[in-house]
């Protein structure tokens, strides 16, 4: 896993536990979670497929190409947030 990866990862992470309440995905109203971004998200359940392909958070891990990640992330207009 490249250090580019992890550190979009980790950043993820810390933009979604930042602030006082847990924020909302908008278009499913779950908890916005780096699972929910990465596998559940109804929203984005085409570019899922289309760039991993995979059912769970572990797969994406250990299995998709990093630059599939950053790419999906930057489809979903998530990577300006970072």
């Amino acid at each position: 896993m490249s250090k580019f990866y992890i550190n979009v990862l980790v950043t993820i992470a810390s933009i979604l536990s930042s602030g006082e309440s847990q924020p909302v995905c908008e278009a499913c109203h779950s908890l916005l979670t780096v699972k929910h971004i990465l596998v559940d998200c109804t929203r984005y359940s085409a570019a899922l497929q289309r760039y991993f392909g995979v059912d769970t958070l572990k797969d994406v891990f250990e299995n998709v190409a990093s630059r599939n990640v950053i790419a999906y992330v930057k489809d979903i207009n998530f990577y300006n947030r970072i």
